[in-house]
C-alpha cells in the first residue's frame, strides 16, 4: 500500500517552485504587506498595491481592471479568494490571476501569475489555486 509523508513546503521551497513551473509568463509571491516573497520578476510596488487590494470593493476593480508592468488587464472574475481577467485578444493576449489565501498567522499572502497562449485561464488559475494554498497556507 502506498502512503506518502506530509512534509510541509518550506520558504526556501518557494523559489525552487518558482523556477520550475512552466505554464507561467510570470510568477511571483507575496505576503500581506506586498514583500515578495518569491518571483520570476519585480514589479512596480505602487502596482503591487493596488493588485493585493482588488479584494477591497469588487466593482472598483472589476471596473478599473488591473496593470502589471504599465499595461492594463480587464478583470472577468471576482471571487473571494481568486481575481483573473485578461489583455488582448483571444490566441493573442495575456492572462493574469491573483490568489490570496490566509497563511499560519491569520494574515493573506498572494500569488500572482500572468499566462499565454496555449495556457487557458481553466489551467492556469487551477494550477495558481494549488500552488497557493499548499505553499502560502504553512508560512
Amino acid at each position: 500500500m502506498y502512503s506518502e509523508v506530509a512534509v510541509e513546503p518550506e520558504e526556501a521551497d518557494l523559489d525552487d517552485l518558482v523556477e520550475e513551473e512552466d505554464i507561467f509568463t510570470r510568477l511571483v509571491f507575496y505576503n500581506y504587506k506586498g514583500d515578495t516573497l518569491a518571483g520570476s520578476f519585480t514589479a512596480d510596488p505602487s502596482e503591487v498595491a493596488i493588485i493585493l487590494g482588488a479584494w477591497d470593493v469588487r466593482d472598483d476593480t472589476v471596473a478599473a481592471g488591473l496593470y502589471l508592468e504599465g499595461e492594463h488587464y480587464e478583470v472577468h472574475r471576482w471571487y473571494y479568494n481568486l481575481v483573473y481577467g485578461r489583455k488582448g485578444i483571444a490566441g493573442d493576449g495575456e492572462g493574469i490571476g491573483v490568489c490570496r489565501v490566509k497563511g499560519k498567522d491569520g494574515s493573506y499572502n498572494y500569488g500572482l501569475v500572468t499566462y499565454t497562449y496555449p495556457i487557458l485561464s481553466a489551467r492556469a488559475i487551477s494550477r495558481l489555486l494549488h500552488l497557493c494554498k499548499k505553499y502560502l497556507t504553512v508560512l
